[in-house]
C-alpha cells in the first residue's frame, strides 16, 4: 500500500497546492466549522484548519490513506484547532445521495466537476461555495440563480488573497459569447475569461 505522507507530498506539497493559505481566509473570513470536499483525492488540508471536515471520493486507494493512523497523526501534530478533530472519508461517486447533513459551513470544488451541482443541497442557507474553474464549476456556479458570486482569491508570490472588489469585471468571455450550461457540460471545460482568479468564492442563497 501506497504511503499517505508520500503521496500527500508528491500530489499537493511539492506542487505547491495544498492550499493551506486559502483555507486559512476562508477561516478567517467566514468563521468556517464544517466543510464537504467532493472529489477530494487525499487532500486532507481543510482538516489542519476546519475542525470537522466530510472527503467524499470513488477511489478505495484513497480512503485507505486517508483512514491511515499516518494522515491520523499528520492532522494531529499540524491542525489550527484546540479540540480534536473530525473527519470523515466517503467511498462513492459524489453525485448520488450521500448519506450527511445538508448544514455545511463550506463546499469545496478542486478539479473534481461539476460540484456545485451535487453538492449545494449539503449548505446551510448562506454557506460558501468555493471552486477554481478548470473544469467549468465556477462558471456553473456563476449561472446558478442558487449562488451569488461575493469574492475572489487569487494565489501570487507564494501568498493568497481575497478580494471583494470590481467582481463585475470577471466572467466576461475573450470571445464575448454568453456562457451556458449545455456547452459546460459538453466541454467540461471553463472557458477563457478577460479577467480570471484562481478561486472563486459564492454565497448559497438556496432553501
Amino acid at each position: 500500500m501506497k504511503h499517505f505522507l508520500d503521496e500527500y507530498n508528491k500530489y499537493f506539497i511539492s506542487r505547491q497546492f495544498d492550499r493551506l493559505g486559502l483555507f486559512e481566509l476562508l477561516q478567517q473570513k467566514y468563521a468556517v466549522k464544517k466543510a464537504l470536499y467532493l472529489g477530494s483525492h487525499i487532500h486532507i488540508t481543510p482538516s489542519l484548519v476546519y475542525p470537522e471536515v466530510v472527503y467524499v471520493d470513488s477511489y478505495d486507494a484513497f480512503k485507505k490513506m486517508v483512514e491511515s493512523e499516518e494522515a491520523e497523526a499528520f492532522i494531529a501534530n499540524n491542525k489550527q484547532y484546540a479540540q480534536p478533530s473530525r473527519y470523515t472519508f466517503l467511498k462513492q461517486n459524489y453525485d448520488t445521495a450521500l448519506d450527511i447533513d445538508d448544514d455545511f459551513d463550506l463546499l469545496l470544488s478542486q478539479y473534481a466537476g461539476f460540484v456545485s451541482q451535487a453538492g449545494k443541497q449539503y449548505l446551510k442557507k448562506g454557506g460558501i461555495f468555493v471552486a477554481n474553474n478548470s473544469h467549468g464549476d465556477a462558471t456553473m456556479a456563476h449561472l446558478d440563480k442558487d449562488f451569488k458570486l461575493i469574492a475572489v482569491a487569487k494565489h501570487t508570490k507564494q501568498a493568497w488573497r481575497l478580494s471583494e472588489e470590481k467582481l463585475e469585471q470577471y466572467f466576461i468571455r475573450k470571445d464575448r459569447q454568453n456562457d451556458s450550461k449545455k456547452e459546460l457540460l459538453k466541454t467540461g471545460k471553463g472557458p477563457g475569461y478577460v479577467t480570471s482568479a484562481t478561486c472563486y468564492i459564492f454565497q448559497y442563497k438556496g432553501k
